[in-house]
């Protein structure tokens, strides 16, 4: 796919947004690859064609195999390592940010901020500005 920039300015999320195309990897046939997922959970969503994807095993328990189509989903957890492989034609998919794990990190960076403004209260404020004074 040839690639006009429509403004120096937007990401490759954003052009893709902007021509109504998701961004998503391609997996070439008979291509394999590995990915770690994170940080944090992950979801993968097939885009196009299908992918044999396996879990990496852990010595205690044997790799898990599934092949998912357009449109499937499944569930990454944070540090979990996978091999993916476009099963027949090219495949499309996409690593996307579960809401839930959006809404975790927002919580955690609200709880950070909330200590650090409540650490400089205890201290007092360093200066007093005064209304109409110079």
């Amino acid at each position: 796919m040839t690639s006009t920039r429509l403004s120096p300015l937007m990401t490759t999320a954003q052009e893709f947004a902007a021509r109504g195309e998701a961004a998503a990897w391609r997996l070439p046939a008979g291509t394999a690859l590995r990915l770690a997922a994170g940080p944090g959970a992950r979801c993968l969503r097939v885009a196009a064609g299908r992918v044999w994807i396996t879990a990496a095993g852990d010595g205690r328990t044997p790799p898990e195999d599934r092949v998912l189509g357009p449109g499937d989903t499944l569930a990454l957890a944070h540090g979990s390592e996978w091999v993916l492989e476009a099963w027949g034609d090219d495949a499309r998919f996409q690593l996307l940010v579960p809401p839930d794990a959006c809404r975790a990190r927002a919580a955690a960076g609200l709880r950070r901020l909330g200590a650090a403004l409540r650490a400089l209260g205890r201290r007092g404020p360093a200066m007093r500005w005064e209304a109409g004074g110079a």
